[in-house]
């Protein structure tokens, strides 16, 4: 387990979890187009379809080969606008499980080490002889020690959040009414 690696809530999809790990480096930036691009790409889009399908309705008609190819470049243009238009994996996975992951930007110094030394804990336990030979039963279970440490990271991104929420409200000027 890496120390920069995403920690996922173990009832997350497998499937999820590892898109989650492997969109860990884009996760905390938003990635989203602005939604003005976004909706150009998306009328883009349809404009070239359909003067592409209008173009394909002629060369069929007419049997131009001119018409033909342009049609083809137009529909396949109108694709690219809608892969353009499309929000990205990281923006998708923020958006459906924002909740469900914790990663070292949402984390300040003070508890990215706490949840470095609940990591190592973690190692040291699952690697022991005692907890090998099974002599610790369901207590120390890989399921059990992932569930622990999801919610130590849990707990920390909201009180990390609660800290910066306070400084911001310390540092306003407060004034009687």
């Amino acid at each position: 387990m890496e120390d920069d690696e995403p920690i996922v809530d173990p009832g997350v999809p497998e499937r999820v979890r590892w898109q989650i790990i492997g969109a860990a480096a884009s996760l905390d930036r938003s990635g989203e187009p602005a939604s003005e691009a976004r909706r150009f790409h998306l009328g883009g889009g349809v404009v070239a379809g359909a003067i592409g399908a209008f173009l394909a309705g002629v060369a069929m008609q007419s049997d131009s080969q001119i018409a033909a190819v342009s049609a083809v470049l137009l529909i396949a243009m109108a694709g690219l606008f809608a892969g353009a238009a499309r929000r990205s994996l990281a923006v998708r996975l923020r958006r459906v499980y924002g909740d469900c992951y914790v990663i070292p930007a949402d984390l300040d110094a003070g508890a990215l080490d706490l949840v470095r030394r609940a990591r190592r804990a973690i190692e040291r336990v699952s690697a022991s002889r005692v907890h090998r030979l099974g002599l610790l039963g369901d207590a120390a279970g890989e399921a059990v020690l992932q569930e622990s440490l999801w919610n130590i990271a849990r707990l920390l991104r909201a009180q990390v959040a609660l800290r910066a929420e306070h400084e911001e409200a310390a540092g306003e000027v407060m004034t009687p009414s």
